[in-house]
């Protein structure tokens, strides 16, 4: 039977031999090397692991879905899923992968939005939220200000019915409300859900590319109320798991620097912003981009 030590040793070797090798490679040669990859028979083995699963054979259609989200996060719910189909290798590797610097660091951004969002109700009157991209708004788990019924109206939009009902299930008994919509009306200006005072977005940016991400940015600054936050995130560049998410888990993601997540404003006149701050939260995998509106 194989150590959990032996497997900690042989993940750690194969998530820095991938990490190595991608910023060695041109994008085509590691393309190719992907590839390779899926076809060795090691993908047998890291696939008994529920996360690397579920990003390879995305089952809701797209990477990074709500389900493998709390998966990271640990979810009891999301654990009970796959049940006694779990192996003793595969809930071995899962406990490496789940204690990732880059999964820590999904489970950190969690809790700097909860706190954002306690942060913003007591300043001001009838605060309003917005979650764009929401999927199962976990963060909401550990808001007090949530709990207490001190947050006017929570908005959850998400383009996954799947996702919005259990957001609801679990917290709609605090009021919030879902909107099942792609990205697109926002852009296109057809929504009209009002002014905010918190707008956030977590997982979105990593998917958008730079001419998407810099009108969004915008659209959603222009949402604010006067005082109002934006806060969005987006994983960094070299992140250590990387070259194990993209060939294992076919996971692609469009990685920043802080400086190209600072420049998301540049659609935004700069007398509009009060203060900027950008900064990565403990685990050097996530960066965040916080406007506050004049």
């Amino acid at each position: 039977m194989v150590s959990f030590g032996d497997v900690v040793a042989g993940m750690n070797n194969l998530f820095q031999g991938l990490w190595q090798s991608r910023i060695e490679s041109s994008t085509e040669e590691w393309r190719r090397k992907t590839t390779f990859c899926v076809h060795h028979p090691i993908r047998g083995l890291v696939h008994e692991d529920p996360i690397t699963r579920r990003s390879y054979l995305k089952p809701r259609g797209y990477p990074g879905d709500a389900e493998l989200l709390d998966l990271i996060y640990g979810d009891a719910s999301a654990n009970s899923s796959f049940g006694d189909e779990l192996s003793p290798l595969g809930s071995q590797i899962y406990s490496f992968t789940s204690r990732d610097s880059s999964a820590s660091a999904v489970r950190t951004r969690r809790h700097i939005l909860s706190r954002l969002i306690d942060e913003i109700a007591p300043l001001r009157r009838h605060p309003r939220i917005l979650s764009v991209a929401a999927v199962h708004l976990r963060e909401a788990s550990f808001s007090s200000a949530l709990r207490d019924r001190r947050i006017r109206e929570f908005v959850a939009l998400d383009q996954d019915e799947k996702s919005l009902l259990e957001a609801m299930s679990c917290y709609g008994r605090y009021g919030i409300t879902t909107v099942q919509s792609s990205i697109r009306p926002l852009l296109t200006r057809k929504h009209h859900l009002g002014k905010f005072d918190l707008i956030y977005s977590t997982g979105l940016y990593d998917y958008l590319n730079a001419a998407t991400a810099h009108r969004l940015s915008a659209k959603l600054f222009e949402m604010l109320r006067p005082g109002g936050l934006l806060a969005v995130t987006n994983f960094r560049k070299n992140i250590p798991a990387v070259g194990y998410m993209e060939s294992f888990m076919d996971w692609w993601l469009i990685l920043r620097d802080e400086d190209e997540l600072a420049s998301l404003d540049s659609e935004i006149h700069p007398c509009e912003v009060a203060q900027k701050r950008v900064f990565v939260e403990p685990n050097q995998n996530i960066i965040f981009l916080v406007l506050s509106k004049t």
